[in-house]
């Protein structure tokens, strides 16, 4: 069987081949008379395939340089943090305090002018059943419920707030106080403990 190598794309074609009298590679007229000479591979036509592969690999390149010249917001690593103090116990009836310092750590702690947006005091709405809710100050901004919790809204606070949450013990024994604080990132602390609550004096005599 006759080989022809064609004068255009330089491909080996089979007299027999379904493609004859075109080439295999690129369709041009195979030429049985002129003799054949081998193009080099710089002359020889691109098929498409190559240029699909080269155009691809250049919108990709494209794609990766705009991605690193895009500047990315610098990420915010401060947390919100609070340190509570509670009683160990109290007398069933009583008005006590909860106090709550408010401050942030992480990269932005240094900065003592930043004041901490979006801050939400989260406390459990069974909380109430256990502890009735008589005051906190500073007043928030807002007092709402969603789901289980009761949330104390403000829209911010200064670095090392302080909050005072003023409570009456309800049941006896040991009741579980717990809080969660929030800040406009979703950044939270959770405190918990438990507070013995004591009969009154008078409960107390046999």
């Amino acid at each position: 069987m006759k080989k022809i190598r064609c004068a255009r794309c330089g491909v080996v074609n089979l007299e027999g081949f379904v493609t004859y009298p075109n080439c295999a590679g690129c369709g041009a007229a195979l030429s049985t008379d002129e003799p054949q000479v081998s193009l080099p591979f710089w002359r020889r036509p691109v098929g498409p395939p190559i240029w699909a592969s080269v155009l691809g690999g250049a919108v990709l390149s494209l794609i990766l340089l705009a991605t690193r010249g895009v500047e990315r917001a610098p990420e915010n690593l401060s947390r919100i943090k609070m340190v509570v103090k509670t009683p160990r116990s109290v007398r069933a009836g009583a008005v006590f305090m909860v106090a709550f310092r408010v401050d942030v750590i992480g990269a932005d702690s240094r900065n003592e002018e930043t004041s901490i947006r979006g801050v939400r005091l989260r406390l459990e709405r069974e909380l109430f059943q256990r502890f009735a809710y008589v005051s906190l100050h500073p007043p928030p901004d807002s007092i709402s419920d969603l789901g289980t919790g009761r949330y104390f809204d403000y829209a911010s606070l200064a670095r090392g707030a302080r909050l005072q949450l003023k409570l009456r013990a309800v049941r006896l024994g040991r009741q579980e106080f717990a809080a969660r604080i929030l800040d406009a990132h979703q950044n939270r602390d959770l405190y918990s403990r438990k507070i013995l609550v004591r009969a009154t004096a008078l409960e107390a005599k046999p």
